[in-house]
């Protein structure tokens, strides 16, 4: 017989390929209740959308199926991440949970296009337990309860492989999701908070004030002030870290301003580039330093 644990996190994981799909909340109002009659508060009335941005990763908690597990690299050209309601607060690397709503069952749409890959239990716990030098740690860990489904709000042209250079990018590219929704059904939009520890051992503790929208943002981007590359060798920079932070093999191209990939003139100022990159990079397209537009990874914990 399979374990209750693996059946859940089997159906986690079965349908995972790609997506675009978008939720409604209900607006019905519920019926007054007749006299005598006390009125039973909604339930499941209202959607919660809490948004990530940046370099993240998720994955089924293997020690909880009724949680997931979101993960970024630091990353120095990075600012602090940051979670932001109506109200924010910057978050520094370490340990955090998102408590309030209740975990569901999950759905996960197949036309979801991710990174797909596996990671051993003890690979999970390496990243878990690496606080850096105990000041800067080198993630964001975030539970966070089981989401109804996830969906994308950004998409970006990209083309991913275990190889580099990626082979035939501009044959094998997809739009992958650049920006995460997990989304919730909430009686209300009260009680929910992020805490934890910073890697500093700071308590940290955030009650957002979820507006009108139902959206809590949490990210991490680059510093507005820096210069993307015409090669996005600072995208491939962030996906780099990410990938490295799990210790598995992917690779990340994206197509320049003309549409088309430059791997001859870009290839050795790529700092995926095995031994390092070796030239600088040729070009720059300005001042954009708002998303490094690194692919989402979704990762099977297993063992």
């Amino acid at each position: 017989m399979i374990p209750a644990r693996r059946v859940i996190s089997l159906i986690f994981f079965a349908g995972v390929t790609f997506f675009l799909v978008f939720y409604e909340a209900s607006c019905s109002s519920p019926e007054k209740p007749s006299a005598g009659e006390t009125a039973s508060p909604p339930t499941g009335q209202l959607s919660l959308y809490v948004n990530f941005n940046g370099p993240w990763a998720f994955m089924q908690d293997p020690y909880d199926a009724s949680k997931i597990v979101a993960i970024a690299p630091f990353i120095k050209d990075h600012q602090s991440a940051y979670a932001a309601a109506t109200n924010e607060t910057p978050v520094h690397t370490g340990v955090y949970e998102l408590s309030g709503p209740a975990a569901s069952p999950m759905n996960v749409d197949p036309q979801l296009v991710v990174v797909k890959d596996t990671i051993s239990k003890a690979q999970f716990s390496d990243v878990t337990k690496n606080a850096g030098d105990g000041v800067h740690g080198v993630r964001y860990m975030i539970r966070l309860p089981m989401p109804s489904d996830l969906t994308a709000y950004r998409v970006g042209r990209e083309a991913v492989a275990t190889s580099w250079p990626v082979p035939n990018p501009g044959t094998n590219e997809k739009s992958y999701t650049t920006h995460m929704t997990l989304h919730y059904k909430v009686s209300g939009l009260t009680g929910i908070k992020l805490s934890g520890t910073a890697d500093d051992r700071t308590p940290f503790d955030f009650t957002p004030t979820i507006g009108e929208t139902g959206t809590l943002d949490i990210g991490v981007g680059p510093l507005y002030d820096l210069q993307e590359t015409g090669c996005h060798d600072h995208g491939k920079t962030a996906f780099k870290a990410l990938v490295d932070l799990f210790k598995v093999k992917q690779f990340i191209d994206f197509p320049g301003q003309d549409g088309q990939y430059h791997q001859s003139n870009c290839g050795n100022s790529d700092p995926q580039k095995p031994g390092g990159p070796t030239a600088p990079s040729p070009g720059h397209l300005g001042g954009s330093g708002a998303d490094c537009k690194a692919a989402m990874l979704l990762l099977t914990v297993a063992g």
